[in-house]
């Protein structure tokens, strides 16, 4: 169950490059129900999350934006700004302290570069101050305090709009009633670099300042399906999608009988910690064109006892891909000649993603003229991209979201 956030809106902003921020952006909402979600870029997008602004060519025109204008685009009493390379990666680590205070973000250690460069006041050397905007949690009466004193020409250095914020003209917030987090509590929010000896993310909430500069690791040795394109210091999914063989057939009555097969030698292996065991997806629904890949949805009782079982389904020649879907679920997959040809998606009985998969199942089978528009957009994408399963995968579930919205 997500938690929700019902006072706080989800924000980014990237006139660069979408996808990288998209991406950062769902990795936020796997734990997380935000009031509002909004993705404000120049590019042209059907997303119904994105909201068109005018390109932001520098980062000057960033900081300039969020002094003035971003409080337009926020209507809850808090926002939680992420970036590309600055997200949610430990969602545990989320407090109801964090909302007390107008701001918080990454405490600085301020060092030689951050008085020479910046003109942080010499006094602050070897203290941490709060901090860093690139992932930060702010109020709306900051945002709109902000955006008036712009206007009545108070606020008159805004680059870097954090360091503005933070530093030059944090005595005036305050005197008007902004609360910063304290220090302890920020660095429980989110970590940045502190130095060339300290720059390991460890368990925070989240974290910021590019992948060359702030180790995360340990966060991804926890989730594999996720990789850092060094070349472009981005994260991208791995790369399950790109150049993966896969083909899509017609309907083949020949797909319950493979599920029947599958699913006796699972039930062989779980044997009773098996709670349920269902043919899911494409290959279960009557009439619908698909990938010949049989998908199957196992529930236990506890996930705990996965674990217990890895050996005996490699044994049976399936392949771990551990918390592949979702945090707290399993999968794993029989390929051959790297063709996928079968799913098997285990959960913890009453998971909500395992009961969107058998009401999407389910609602197919009473609609056949659903089906049929679904198998024609199988085949056409098919048609069209038959050597790149990543861009069959993109349109395909985009319109896989929009009939969870009607289902829902």
């Amino acid at each position: 169950m997500k938690r929700k956030l019902e006072t706080v809106t989800l924000l980014g902003i990237d006139c660069v490059d979408l996808d990288r921020l998209v991406l950062t952006m769902d990795i936020c909402q796997q734990e997380f129900e935000f009031a509002e979600v909004k993705i404000l870029t120049s590019i042209d997008s059907e997303r119904k999350d994105v909201v068109k602004i005018e390109p932001i060519k520098s980062i000057e025109e960033y900081s300039k934006f969020v002094i003035s204008e971003l409080d337009k685009y926020v209507d809850t009493e808090h926002v939680l700004i992420v970036q590309y390379d600055g997200f949610i990666l430990n969602p545990e680590a989320w407090s109801a302290e964090f909302l007390k205070y107008d701001y918080i973000g990454a405490p600085w250690l301020v060092g030689d570069w951050a008085v020479k460069d910046f003109d942080f006041p010499a006094k602050l050397l070897g203290q941490f101050v709060v901090g860093n905007g690139g992932f930060s949690l702010r109020s709306k009466k900051l945002l709109s305090l902000c955006a008036k004193l712009f206007r009545e020409d108070v606020l008159q250095r805004y680059h870097p709009e954090d360091t503005a914020i933070c530093v030059y003209y944090r005595q005036l917030l305050e005197k008007s009633g902004v609360k910063f987090a304290p220090v302890v509590l920020a660095k429980q929010f989110s970590f940045e670099e502190e130095s060339t000896e300290n720059y390991h993310w460890d368990g925070q909430f989240g974290f910021h300042y590019g992948f060359s500069r702030t180790d995360i690791s340990k966060w991804l040795e926890k989730n594999p399906e996720y990789i850092l394109d060094k070349e472009k210091n981005i994260l991208k999914e791995k790369s399950n999608h790109e150049n993966r063989k896969y083909s899509v057939t017609e309907y083949d009555l020949g797909w319950k009988e493979l599920f029947r097969r599958e699913s006796d030698i699972l039930k062989d292996i779980f044997g009773q910690n098996v709670k349920l065991i269902e043919h899911v997806g494409s290959t279960a629904v009557l009439g619908l064109a698909g990938k010949p890949t049989t998908d199957i949805l196992i529930l236990v009782e506890k996930i705990e006892v996965i674990e217990k079982k890895r050996e005996a389904m490699k044994s049976a020649g399936y392949d771990y891909l551990g918390e592949y879907v979702k945090k707290g679920a399993v999968l794993f997959v029989r390929e051959k000649n790297d063709e996928r040809l079968c799913n098997v998606h285990i959960f913890q009985k009453d998971d909500t993603d395992a009961t969107e998969m058998l009401a999407v199942r389910n609602y197919l089978n009473q609609n056949p003229e659903i089906v049929r528009e679904y198998s024609k957009l199988k085949m056409d994408l098919y048609e069209k991209y038959p050597e790149d399963y990543g861009m069959y995968r993109k349109f395909k579930d985009e319109w896989m979201e929009n009939l969870l919205k009607e289902i829902s």
